[in-house]
């Protein structure tokens, strides 16, 4: 079976995402940073249901919600805090971002995190990584709502500390501690 012509007349038929995003970086103390800012969004108007993003469940009782046309913004920042003076892939690291966008149709209105990370921390040990990152979920009004007749979600947040241990350069092994937390609602 072999295609013997081509059309894009129907590509975007269902719309498209769009999306941009700017790094600004800089030098502070002699090691890098930036600032990156993210915006996008879709042509497409979309329920919160849409089957394209999540699973449905048969005689749940989940109804359709206005339609509307999903968005994201998102802000990072990431810089360099701690580097070795003979080994500039030695280093320590903090990354924060997070990003908001509208109650519907998406299924988080707000998410932040943070995390640090150290990769060659020591010396005797250059291709190992470690990190502890936090992050938190605030769940759209409109998700939680639809979601109800299925399961009673509630917002989120979560911890958590790993170890890459670099056996060698092609093999790593990560003993990684994840806690998440329910807010009660």
């Amino acid at each position: 079976n072999v295609t013997t012509s081509w059309t894009n007349t129907d590509s975007f038929e269902e719309g498209a995402w769009l999306a941009a995003f700017h790094r600004f970086f800089w030098k502070l103390d002699g090691k890098t940073g930036y600032f990156m800012v993210f915006a996008g969004g879709s042509t497409r108007e979309q329920p919160s249901n849409d089957p394209h993003d999540h699973i449905l469940i048969p005689g749940q009782g989940i109804t359709i919600t206005d339609e509307k046309k999903p968005w994201d913004i998102a802000a990072y920042i990431y810089q360099v805090f701690w580097q070795a003076k003979d080994d500039p892939n030695r280093k320590a690291t903090i990354f924060i971002g997070g990003t908001v966008g509208p109650d519907n149709p998406q299924f988080a209105q707000y998410n932040f995190f943070a995390a640090l990370e150290g990769h060659g921390v020591m010396a005797s040990r250059p291709l190992d990584r470690m990190g502890v990152s936090f992050w938190r979920n605030w769940l759209s009004d409109d998700f939680k709502q639809l979601a109800r007749p299925v399961a009673n979600l509630r917002d989120l947040w979560g911890v958590e500390l790993y170890y890459n241990i670099a056996i060698n350069k092609w093999l790593h092994v990560t003993p990684d501690l994840h806690v998440i937390k329910k807010e009660l609602s």
